[in-house]
């Protein structure tokens, strides 16, 4: 038998256990509450980032194109209004960055612009993709997205209900000698080419590779503009020509052509 004393003792012990229990439970508790933060705020592994966009990126595309890059573009766009019958062209960016391009093209008269922050391949996967006149992007250049951008420009220009699509793309003249390039997009297509290249400029918060320079410039591929106006593609490109050729030679900016090897051509 145990004494009054030891019976005291024992609920004492038993007590404690239970406190020193519920401790340990609100500790255990505090730290999966930390972990589970952590791993809402950890970043992507690296080389990736969703710090700032909607979607999983890579920090290598985060380059922003230049504003000589559009005003080359107004040429074509004010033509494709005047081929068409517009006076407002809707705007369409799907590959989100920094969004400066919608200020670039506001500043030229055209305020009409589609860009947000959003997944682009969500959209297309939930068949939500915005009404539009003009595609327009400097798509990122890593992994796939290239090859996805054409596969689905080739699908509506397939569509019957969308056989004047239109787009302007601005990428690396490489794109045009890949072997499955003309697998990828059937289009009609010509392209317009700077003398001078473009140099673009990676963010501010974007961290930058050795290749890009302290005031965040580079100049990564020679680049041009894919473009293709549906049914008025040929006369496009004769309008830009027509263009051309009122002007002297020492303040022309820009060619065309029907090839990248036409280009070259060209601006040698």
């Amino acid at each position: 038998k145990t004494s009054p004393e030891q019976n005291e003792k024992g609920k004492n012990d038993v007590r404690k256990k239970r406190r020193r229990s519920s401790k340990h439970k609100l500790v255990e508790s505090k730290i999966e509450e930390e972990e589970c933060v952590v791993s809402v705020i950890d970043p992507q592994p690296k080389g990736k980032d969703t710090r700032r966009h909607a979607f999983v990126t890579n920090p290598l595309d985060h380059c922003e194109s230049p504003s000589v890059a559009f005003r080359h573009l107004q040429v074509v766009l004010d033509e494709i209004c005047k081929l068409t019958c517009k006076k407002d062209l809707i705007l369409w960016d799907p590959y989100y960055c920094d969004g400066s391009i919608k200020r670039h093209m506001a500043s030229l008269g055209y305020t009409n612009m589609i860009h947000n922050n959003q997944d682009f391949y969500s959209l297309i996967e939930q068949h939500s993709t915005p009404k539009h006149d003009v595609f327009m992007t400097n798509p990122p250049y890593s992994e796939n997205h290239i090859d996805r951008l054409l596969q689905y420009l080739n699908s509506t220009i397939k569509e019957k209900q969308r056989n004047n699509t239109t787009f302007c793309l601005l990428m690396p003249n490489w794109v045009a000698r890949k072997k499955n390039y003309r697998e990828l997009i059937q289009a009609d297509m010509f392209y317009l080419s700077p003398i001078k290249p473009y140099v673009y400029e990676m963010p501010q918060w974007n961290e930058r590779p050795d290749h890009v320079g302290e005031n965040g410039l580079t100049k990564p591929y020679l680049s041009s503009w894919y473009i293709h106006a549906g049914t008025h593609t040929d006369q496009l490109q004769q309008k830009l020509e027509q263009h051309l050729r009122m002007l002297s030679n020492c303040s022309i900016e820009w060619v065309t052509a029907k090839t990248i090897k036409g280009l070259k051509w060209k601006i040698q």
